[in-house]
């Protein structure tokens, strides 16, 4: 429908942003009937013919659904008066759909494609992203996700393949396919673009959660920050399938997995993997020092044997390791090279992060 087509009164359906702000927040970023996250706006009283100026108070969102059965006046305008009063994301807490995905989807974060199953992101035991098994045979896998802000507040979760934006967030904003949810005034923390049914794509992200800082943007690099150390996923293109899980965050310590499948071209090699660590330690360990530690990686099992490479750096640079598979098809089973990164620096050295501070000044302070 066009923005620029005006009523007799001249009023245009160009609602200005800050009102649509107010409207969505007061329904709770859902439909106030039932909840839907894909909404319209709706002139409940007057109708959009008869009215001078968008006011928040007059108006509401509707799904098409529910928009469908007020303007065919099988539903009258008193329901959606009561609606607006008491929405539905209200009383449940959250906004939701269901996500419409095919048997073998992906998702993609910062040049990564994450294809399924597999457990992406795990922090102190909660899976923040992950693609678990279909409920049945003829069923896709399921996502599963958390989404905070960058103060650490929960604000989106996706529950097996349903999506539910918080009523309580500071702004969730849909158009079209694309989500945007906003800590305070012109602070984007995620942008998600839903891509049925080939699958879901992270545009940018920047979000704390219990202690872990993750920032990305669609074609740069991924970066995750915890008090101890720093992981950086670069800008090449990358492909991550058929491994228990990817990274996992316990402690403040980020542990790795990976298998033959994890492949990226660079200029290491044909079809290697590259991983950047800030002033960090790189060290490839057996399941019998895992487990003596405290760690668990899915797939390994006593008497695997795994080199050990350690290969540290006092230093404020990068530490580049890359991974080289000559033969990107080879994928024996459960073949998994878990990585521990620890931060080798005091409290009053210079940060890694470059900004000339030191630690307990900068990432130290912010971080813990």
């Amino acid at each position: 429908m066009d923005d620029n087509s005006s009523n007799k009164h001249g009023l245009t359906r160009a609602i200005p942003e800050h009102i649509k702000k107010q409207i969505r927040q007061d329904a709770g970023y859902g439909c106030v009937v039932c909840g839907d996250a894909i909404y319209e706006y709706e002139h409940i009283d007057p109708e959009f013919t008869e009215a001078t100026s968008h006011e928040s108070s007059r108006m509401t969102i509707l799904c098409g659904r529910c928009h469908g059965s007020v303007t065919k006046k099988i539903w009258s305008k008193d329901k959606i008066w009561q609606a607006k009063m008491r929405p539905k994301c209200k009383e449940v807490g959250w906004s939701q759909f269901e996500l419409d995905l095919c048997k073998k989807f992906v998702v993609e974060f910062g040049s990564g494609f994450f294809i399924n199953p597999i457990a992406i992101l795990i922090i102190d035991g909660i899976q923040v992203l992950s693609i678990g098994p279909p409920e049945s045979q003829k069923s896709p896998p399921t996502i599963s996700a958390v989404f905070c802000d960058r103060d650490g507040k929960e604000v989106a979760s996706i529950v097996r393949n349903e999506w539910r934006g918080a009523a309580d967030a500071f702004d969730i904003e849909c158009k079209g396919n694309k989500f945007k949810i906003r800590s305070e005034k012109r602070q984007i923390d995620l942008v998600i673009t839903f891509i049925p049914p080939r699958g879901v794509r992270i545009d940018s992200i920047d979000m704390l959660f219990r202690g872990v800082k993750i920032r990305g943007r669609q074609g740069s690099p991924i970066t995750i920050t915890t008090s101890k150390c720093e992981l950086v996923f670069p800008a090449l293109p990358f492909t991550i399938e058929k491994t228990d899980f990817c990274i996992a965050v316990n402690d403040h310590t980020i542990t790795m997995a990976i298998d033959k499948s994890f492949y990226a071209p660079s200029q290491y090699g044909t079809n290697p993997t590259a991983i950047i660590v800030l002033s960090g330690c790189l060290e490839f360990i057996s399941y019998e020092q895992a487990s003596l530690e405290g760690i668990r990686f899915p797939g390994m099992k006593p008497g695997d044997k795994i080199q050990k490479i350690t290969n540290k750096s006092t230093q404020p640079q990068d530490m580049r390791v890359a991974y080289v598979y000559p033969n990107p098809n080879y994928r024996p089973a459960n073949l998994l090279l878990p990585v521990i990164f620890t931060l080798n620096i005091g409290r009053n050295d210079l940060c890694p992060c470059g900004s000339g501070r030191k630690y307990k000044k900068c990432h130290w302070n912010y971080l813990r």
